[in-house]
């Protein structure tokens, strides 16, 4: 049991799907490689699987950058908030609440036990 946890030992909750690569075999059939030299087969099967690859990734690399133009504006939404709350005029109203809530409290106390 490892003595701390790791992202790896914790399955992330999200919203958004997780990338999973495609198979990027090469897409060009045997037969039209029939005839050409061994390094020539290689720079076509590899230019192939490149091809495919950017198919596959310029999609998915456009649908993370919206997934984090989303994210960071939730996350400048929670700092404006966080900064409303945090301000002097936050903490101003959270302290005359308490001091509110405390003096009702009391008030209410006092009243139980006088009757």
């Amino acid at each position: 049991m490892p003595l701390f946890k790791t992202a790896k030992d914790e399955k992330i909750e999200s919203s958004f799907p997780a990338l999973e690569p495609p198979d990027l075999n090469s897409s060009i059939p045997p037969y039209l490689l029939e005839g050409s030299t061994p390094a020539m087969v290689y720079l076509l099967q590899e230019q192939s699987k490149q091809s495919r690859f950017n198919e596959w990734a310029i999609p998915a690399l456009m649908e993370i950058s919206q997934q984090t133009r989303k994210t960071n504006g939730r996350l400048l939404v929670v700092e404006k908030w966080k900064d409303k709350v945090t301000s002097i005029w936050g903490l101003a109203i959270g302290a005359i609440v308490v001091v509110y809530t405390t003096i009702h409290g009391l008030a209410e106390l006092w009243y139980y036990l006088k009757n």
